[in-house]
């Protein structure tokens, strides 16, 4: 993790990012939270432990994939699956007092069709592959404007879906 300490952070969000595919989208995952996003039709799964839990099934499913801190092979394999219906975004960001660090990825039709682009403000320290970027740049509103969400008069596509809504992941699956 890029902060000292969990007490230092502003706010974490993990989850995936469902996004209609051109031509309607499948069923929302039963059994898992899903929360209603601002766009029409998308929706946000926000990794719980229960939600982490189902995707750590199988072995080696724990595993970290390159480059992330906290996406695990068995998340990838899911929204892997997921994105048979879906586009599927990954998303991980935390920040405190506006610097932070960011991670997505993105899938549709079992492919990866974004990223993985990290991203840390210019006031933040995190070990490559962390890049800095300004707002417009982040590795979330990098991969939601490659799903095809626009700003819509917000200040950024982080906002105009939503996802600004709520500071810490445990606040979505409430």
């Amino acid at each position: 993790m890029a902060f000292a300490t969990m007490a230092g952070v502003a706010g974490v969000l993990e989850g995936l990012v469902l996004v209609p595919a051109h031509g309607g989208a499948g069923p929302v995952p039963p059994e898992v939270p899903v929360a209603d996003l601002v766009v029409a039709g998308t929706y946000l799964i926000p990794f719980t432990d229960a939600v982490r839990a189902r995707c750590h099934q199988a072995a080696g499913d724990t595993v970290g994939v390159d480059g992330f801190y906290e996406l695990t092979r068995g998340i990838a394999r899911w929204a892997q699956e997921l994105s048979r219906d879906w586009m599927v975004l990954y998303v991980h960001r935390e920040f405190w007092a506006g610097d932070g660090i960011h991670a997505a990825m993105a899938w549709h039709r079992g492919s990866v069709i974004f990223g993985p682009l990290f991203t840390r403000s210019h006031g933040e320290t995190a070990d490559p592959p962390y890049e800095a970027a300004d707002t417009p740049d982040i590795a979330i509103n990098a991969g939601l404007r490659a799903l095809g969400i626009h700003t819509a008069g917000c200040p950024d596509e982080f906002a105009a879906i939503g996802l600004d809504k709520h500071r810490w992941t445990s606040e979505w699956a409430s």
